[in-house]
Formats: C-alpha cells, structure tokens, sequence
C-alpha cells in the first residue's frame, strides 16, 4: 500500500493520477464503501486488460500496469475480506 500511495504523491510520478484515484477508493473501501470496492475491483483489470493489449507499451504503460496489477491485488484483498467478515 505504501508504495501505491509514493506513486500517488509524487507531482512528477508518470501516472500519478491513476495512482491517486486508485489509493482515494482503496480508503473508502476500507471505510465500508461498496460502491468505491466496486469501482476499484472493475477499474483496476480494466486497465490492465488494456495495457495488456497494447502490442508495444512504452514506460508510461509500464507504470499504468505496475499500478493497475497493485490496485487489483489489493481489491482482491478487501474483497476476500468482505466477504470473510460477513
């Protein structure tokens, strides 16, 4: 997580803002927000099924993707959490 939010903070990181988004609906996951659980759990393979498509990524893709797989991993996580608790 720590690592996620190093992305988000950093103004001159390549991708920041998909990294800020990612880390603003991790919180509010934790917080109990479904829908942000949601958001995050469709967004974050969505962006990486497409990077993947992508027959020649340049660096920039290679971050969006190092982001995207995090996000999803930690969606996972919550998830298998939410549904543990419940």
């Amino acid at each position: 997580m720590t690592w996620l939010v190093k992305k988000a903070l950093d103004v001159n990181e390549d991708g920041r803002e998909v990294a800020e988004k990612f880390v603003k609906l991790i919180f509010l996951s934790i917080q109990g927000d479904v829908r942000a659980l949601e958001e995050l759990s469709l967004m974050s393979p969505r962006l990486e099924t497409r990077i993947l498509a992508i027959k020649q990524p340049g660096d920039l893709e290679r971050k969006l993707l190092a982001i995207a797989r995090y996000a999803r991993r930690v969606a996972g996580s919550l998830l298998e959490y939410r549904f543990r608790s419940s």
